[in-house]
């Protein structure tokens, strides 16, 4: 783990400043009030120590949603004289959505790679989420794991065995097909088992403490609790209206 204050930072604050922000960002309407909140995000990153190859991944995954954004919603209005067919109330949209939506995949990715998984099992723990669901979630995560390494194991024993798709053997593709759900659901079954027997499941769990965080860390989340709703305001106008 990256040695920054950030990483101190405790992960139920971080959840709710971090979220916070993320729906603060996305009701701004005006570029001053995404500048600022631009600065306040970029400034997260660089404190968290992520690596920008993350956020360009995920933004890579993201690239028809945006270039969706720029076609359709410039094509989608009345077009103005200087641009022609192109409406500018639409490109006007598609920025500021743009804008928000990097803004906000900037936080997510900053929030999930500063987090393990524990850490957000701990996390729905202390946000008093029932049992069953933490618990669910957790066997989930683990079941995708195991299934996709038996998968990759019977993949790889296919190809060593010079199967090949036919239609010829279409019978040996079902029996195959039927011994890798059995062994799934056996693995499921002693998945389920040794998690049962490390406590999960079982009721009158105690609720995670995070002794080791940083006793600044509900402050910080206060202040930016507070900045979220100081910016809403400004850039609503409900402030400027309040001052005068």
């Amino acid at each position: 783990m990256p040695q920054s204050p950030f990483y101190r930072w405790s992960p139920p604050a971080r959840v709710v400043a971090l979220l916070s922000l993320m729906f603060g960002i996305s009701s701004l309407q005006t570029p001053n009030s995404l500048g600022v909140a631009s600065v306040v995000v970029v400034l997260c990153c660089v404190a968290s120590q992520v690596s920008w190859r993350q956020f360009a991944h995920r933004l890579r995954h993201s690239r028809f949603f945006l270039i969706g954004l720029w076609v359709f919603l410039p094509l989608g209005g009345d077009g103005s004289p200087p641009l022609g067919w192109i409406s500018t109330t639409g490109l006007q949209v598609a920025c500021l959505l743009s804008w928000r939506f990097i803004l906000c995949l900037a936080l997510a990715v900053t929030l999930l790679e500063t987090l393990t998984f524990s850490q957000w099992l701990a996390v729905c723990r202390w946000c008093y989420l029932p049992s069953l669901l933490t618990d669910t979630l957790a066997l989930t995560y683990r079941y995708l794991f195991e299934l996709e390494f038996l998968l990759s194991q019977m993949q790889q024993a296919l190809f060593l065995r010079g199967f090949r798709l036919h239609w010829q053997r279409l019978g040996a593709w079902a029996q195959l097909i039927g011994a890798f759900l059995i062994r799934t659901e056996e693995r499921a079954q002693h998945i389920y088992l040794a998690m049962r027997l490390r406590g999960y499941g079982l009721r009158g769990q105690m609720r995670p403490t995070f002794a080791d965080a940083a006793p600044w860390s509900w402050g910080l989340t206060g202040i930016v609790l507070l900045g979220v709703g100081v910016l809403i305001g400004w850039d609503s106008g409900w402030l400027e209206r309040q001052l005068r």
